[in-house]
């Protein structure tokens, strides 16, 4: 689903009156394409641009949360994000070592348990920062995209 900057998403799930049950709402707020690593620890791109993804959540009461994600935490991994470059390639990988050791770990958005509310940053290594941002949870089949 295109998304812009700013512009809402979510996750929900069939409810006991078959009623939609949010479980996740979050939104991309913004996409720092010039990210200055803060980390001590930091490292160079492999792919050749650090970006964060600047992101707030709020998760959804604990019996539809666990039901959408097995019991388990939800993370915004940068495992379930892709990128698209202008061109139509896709890149192999957007998560590398870099992207753990970037920013501090006070800026990174963490695990969220049910009746959450977060906001922090994901990093992500791109070869370009022209293309498509998508972010597609391996556990779902959905995915959302933003245009950089």
């Amino acid at each position: 689903m295109q998304k812009k900057f700013g512009e809402p998403a979510g996750i929900t799930v069939s409810g006991q009156n078959e009623k939609p049950e949010p479980v996740l709402d979050f939104t991309v707020k913004s996409v720092d394409l010039n990210t200055k690593c803060t980390s001590p620890v930091a490292m160079p791109a492999e792919n050749g641009h650090l970006v964060s993804v600047n992101v707030e959540a709020k998760t959804g009461a604990a019996a539809p949360f666990k039901k959408a994600f097995y019991g388990q935490d939800f993370s915004f991994n940068p495992a379930d994000w892709k990128f698209v470059d202008d061109k139509g390639t896709t890149a192999n990988s957007v998560m590398t070592n870099p992207v753990f050791n970037c920013l501090d770990p006070k800026e990174l958005l963490r695990d969220m348990g049910p009746a959450e509310r977060a906001s922090g940053k994901i990093v992500l290594d791109l070869p370009s920062t022209k293309g498509t941002l998508i972010y597609a949870p391996s556990i779902l089949d959905q995915a959302w995209e933003w245009t950089l």
